[in-house]
């Protein structure tokens, strides 16, 4: 389990103009202190932290602050519309644009997310995939559709291996690519797998 994430800050006072423009419309809660900023989900009593932490805060080493070439935190909105005044608020508050909101299509049919960077250069990501909001419809071949199916391998099981191939040779020829979730996390909670059915007649 992941207990905390940290980035790297030169300016702290321009790192908390950036992150408390949305940190705390998400539930975080903000305590300052000598070695930085540490935005912490609140906790009821008797439950356990709701983890990660969130922390900004100098490089330990007294060197400059860098960031990372590949590196990117997501923080998980309520709804899209969340996530365009989220990314709107944290551009107004010094970030910098990497991607406005909207759907990519290499990713699952409802995961709307908006790409920035904080004033040091920390990439962030803010994402929704709320199941009650309309999705993004793709096109995976002629004749077929995207469904939100749990399993690919149930909607191709009753070809048998040779229709499997098939299937798959039909795909590749109409240059099709498969819509998968972003990380391995949101994979093994269900949410993004993308599969295919026949359209109906």
């Amino acid at each position: 389990m992941i207990a905390y994430v940290t980035v790297g800050a030169d300016d702290i006072t321009r790192a908390k103009q950036f992150y408390s423009a949305f940190l705390p419309a998400l539930g975080y809660a903000l305590s300052e202190g000598p070695e930085g900023l540490s935005y912490v989900l609140p906790v009821e009593p008797g439950q356990s932290p709701a983890l990660p932490d969130f922390y900004v805060k100098p490089p330990f080493d007294g060197e400059a602050a860098s960031a990372g070439n590949g590196a990117m935190v997501a923080f998980e909105a309520r709804s899209q519309e969340q996530v365009r005044a989220l990314h709107a608020a944290a551009l107004a508050a010094g970030g910098t644009d990497e991607g406005q909101p909207g759907f990519r299509a290499a990713y699952g049919p409802r995961f709307f997310v908006g790409y920035l960077r904080d004033p040091q250069g920390n990439k962030i990501a803010l994402f929704s995939s709320n199941p009650n909001e309309t999705g993004r419809l793709a096109q995976v071949f002629k004749g077929d559709r995207i469904t939100t199916t749990r399993n690919r391998q149930r909607a191709m099981r009753g070809a048998g291996p040779n229709g499997m191939r098939a299937a798959s040779a039909d795909r590749r020829r109409a240059g099709a690519l498969p819509l998968y979730a972003p990380c391995p996390a949101l994979i093994s909670r269900g949410r993004y797998r993308a599969s295919w059915s026949p359209s109906p007649s």
